[in-house]
């Protein structure tokens, strides 16, 4: 390699992909190696390369600022953003290990790190390689080597990136409100708006400016097929032929009116599920928030109104000689095109009464449409024991509407809260990260935070089944073995995956034996009699983890002599593992007993 020239060696290096980590690891081998060798390992452009590769996500502020301040030299770029990645994840890492010690790191993530900053290392987290016992052999590799304690490392990546994506909507919808004058103006707040609610479902705003660029980029190609201008300083600029083509463009996409139960479906106003394929029958606002995104991305100035029991879109004339537009992109209908900014002209041009207020034909304000969105989500709550009927992705749950919708109203009412939001249970970090670093420095009032900081903690101490507890739960001389956590067992009130998985048991004042376990529907109580033991087999091990959302949280691994599941269990992550001490032992013991009463010779193996 010596005898290669150091341009060459460089270019081989620059052949690596970026977004590799075992690339780092082979250019950082170059550095120790001969000076050719090491001269090539310098090249910025190869920095630059791995720079790029690695970090998809940046705060383009701290990216300028950083660029200026190492002058340019990728290196040293890369080395400072590693270093605040290294942080980062040993602050997750000793929440992963310290279950009764979070709030401290969980806010010193919250106060030094944003959400983009770090979002490219902790995404790396929420791809390690899992054991090969929960892999589907016909999607995955099962040849890839598991990484220790990748289950429980991927779910507080998860969950630090979901809580820092909330705290940042939170503060959004706080910026956007107070500031918020109305106006065509608005189309982005208004976009910034929904997009917060995707956060509720671990979706980063980002993802849904992704989305739309795609949308908008797919418009453009057929606004040019159609030889419709776009820029309103050339000629043949026609703004109501081009509004009217993005309407055509957006039907053509599948947006349209849901009926029925796609109506009230309670995930319509999240932007990332609309705008996904296959999901577009949905409700008015939801496709007027499309058509602005889009239009303010090809330069219309396109905002919604407030009009009684529709949602129209108010367009702004980029020339003054020429009227403003009111749309209704949901329909077919023609649009007005006002001949006056007088509103008694406005109004009767549209076939309103002349008492309408001016938000009916204009652009209303960002209050106004959160307080319409709060209305929808709540009409379709109904709609919440639906969703077991669709296939829906992770943390697409009841709990996560209840959530959203409780945390929109709270940023509405910041100044006077009543009512603190109801965080999910699959959402551990949220009431440090979004609620007191995010929501509680919104509040003007310094007595209205304190009386809400107090109403916070007596609402969880008052609703949360699951209770960390403080010392170790040890077992009694005389209980039974069978009674531990990650035993997997079946209960009345199993639902559709039939089997739940105990996390914590205690005795209650009748010394009866109770299981805290864990459903597709959260945290649960259920007393051993009512229980029965449930074979873990592989089919039913990959579909517990599929359907329970705090599932990684809390096991690691699984131990699983047969094929039949008989003797398998669950292994307990840290967090259980230092509450009841006693409990893996206990499990050993069982597995141990099973596979004798069952005749098995091989017991005290690990089948994989």
């Amino acid at each position: 390699m010596s005898l290669l020239p150091v341009e060459l060696l460089t270019d081989i290096l620059k052949q690596l992909p970026g977004r590799d980590p075992s690339s780092l690891k082979t250019v950082v081998s170059f550095l120790s190696a001969n000076s050719v060798a090491r001269a090539a390992a310098l090249d910025n452009a190869l920095w630059k390369h791995l720079y790029q590769g690695r970090y998809r996500h940046n705060d383009a502020q701290a990216e300028e600022e950083r660029h200026a301040r190492l002058q340019g030299d990728w290196r040293l770029m890369y080395i400072e953003r590693f270093k605040l990645d290294r942080v980062a994840l040993l602050l997750v890492d000793h929440i992963r290990t310290h279950p009764t010690d979070r709030d401290a790191p969980a806010s010193s993530i919250a106060a030094d790190h944003s959400a983009v900053g770090i979002r490219d290392a902790l995404q790396y987290e929420t791809q390690l390689p899992i054991p090969r016992a929960f892999r589907d052999p016909e999607v995955d590799d099962m040849t890839e080597e598991p990484v220790p304690q990748a289950l429980p490392r991927r779910f507080w990546a998860k969950a630090t990136l979901g809580a820092l994506a909330r705290k940042e909507a939170v503060e959004t919808w706080c910026r956007l409100l107070l500031d918020d004058t109305g106006g065509p103006g608005l189309a982005g707040g208004f976009e910034d708006m929904l997009k917060g609610l995707s956060a509720f479902t671990d979706v980063a705003p980002s993802q849904v400016t992704e989305q739309l660029e795609e949308l908008t980029a797919r418009c453009r190609e057929r606004l040019r097929s159609q030889d419709v201008v776009i820029d309103h300083r050339r000629s043949g600029y026609d703004l109501l032929k081009l509004v009217l083509a993005i309407r055509d463009f957006i039907h053509d996409e599948g947006f349209a009116m849901g009926t029925g139960r796609e109506f009230y479906h309670p995930f319509n106003q999240f932007p990332h599920y609309f705008l996904g394929p296959g999901r577009r029958h949905t409700i008015p606002m939801s496709i007027i928030y499309t058509f602005c995104a889009i239009s303010r991305r090809i330069g219309i100035q396109a905002a919604p109104t407030n009009t009684p029991r529709k949602v129209l879109c108010h367009i702004t004339s980029p020339d003054s000689r020429s009227g403003n537009i009111l749309l209704d992109v949901c329909s077919p209908d023609p649009p007005v095109v006002f001949s006056s900014t007088d509103l008694s002209v406005m109004l009767r041009e549209s076939g309103l009464p002349g008492s309408f207020p001016a938000e009916t034909v204009s652009p209303t304000r960002l209050l106004t449409l959160l307080a319409r969105v709060i209305n929808n989500i709540f009409a379709s709550m109904a709609g919440l024991a639906d969703l077991d009927q669709y296939d829906l992705p992770p943390a697409h749950t009841a709990f996560r509407v209840e959530y959203a919708v409780t945390m929109t109203f709270a940023a509405v009412n910041a100044g006077h809260i009543h009512m603190a939001p109801k965080v999910a249970d699959d959402c551990p970090l949220d009431t440090q990260i979004v609620l007191l670093n995010g929501l509680v420095p919104q509040i003007p009032s310094e007595n209205r935070r304190e009386r809400f900081v107090a109403d916070l903690k007596a609402g969880i101490a008052g609703e949360s089944r699951y209770k960390i507890l403080q010392q170790p739960r040890r077992r009694p001389q005389d209980m039974e073995e069978y009674a531990f956590v990650g035993r997997v067992l079946s209960t009345p009130g199993a639902g559709k995956l039939g089997c739940v998985v105990v996390v914590g048991w205690e005795f209650d004042s009748h010394d009866t034996l109770k299981y805290l376990i864990l459903t597709e529907h959260g945290f649960q109580n259920a007393y051993d009699e009512r229980c029965s033991p449930q074979p873990l087999t592989r089919q039913t091990l990959r579909s517990l983890r599929k359907h329970i959302a705090q599932f990684d949280r809390f096991f690691d691994d699984v131990y699983s002599p047969r094929e039949d599941g008989i003797g398998s269990r669950l292994i307990p992550t840290t967090e259980l593992q230092q509450q009841y001490p006693d409990d893996l032992e206990a499990g050993i013991c069982w597995s141990e007993q099973q596979l004798r009463i069952a005749g098995d010779s091989s017991a005290g193996q690990h089948v994989v």
